[in-house]
């Protein structure tokens, strides 16, 4: 409970940061916040998932990297979709995309954590956490 409570606490404070706060509070929350959550997130890896790489291999595979692929795969479909609609920024106002860039983004950069479309922005934690732990246990 105390580790949940700990995690819902970094998520507000992730929120407040998000959402224009006084300069001062912004720098403050940032200077710890995500560590923060990490830490709480990793209070709860196991040792066993060492004696079994396998396993938590798929495991993060099939929680983190499928819909990681699915998601980002969506969003490319309807990029084009999002511009008509202004629901993209103004870097991405004039950039429709074609068929073969569609395909491109789709079949290379989605599938290695490579969020291109700015929808996909909420997902960036999503590689940190895949690669975070191999590269502690020097799988990498």
């Amino acid at each position: 409970m105390l580790v949940d409570t700990g995690k819902g606490i970094a998520i507000i404070l992730m929120c407040i940061g998000h959402a224009y706060c006084p300069d001062a509070l912004f720098y403050f929350i940032y200077m710890f916040h995500m560590a923060f959550f990490f830490m709480m997130s990793g209070y709860f890896f196991s040792d066993k998932n060492l004696d079994n790489p396998k396993a938590f291999i798929w495991k993060r595979i099939t929680g983190l990297w499928v819909p990681f692929v699915k998601w980002g795969l969506i969003f490319v479909l309807l990029h084009n979709i999002f511009l008509k609609l202004q629901l993209l920024p103004p870097p991405y106002e004039n950039n429709v995309y074609s068929i073969r860039e569609a395909m491109w983004k789709g079949l290379t950069t989605i599938p290695r954590f490579i969020p291109t479309e700015d929808m996909m922005g909420p997902y960036w934690f999503l590689s940190c956490f895949v690669f975070y732990k191999y590269f502690e246990l020097g799988y990498f």
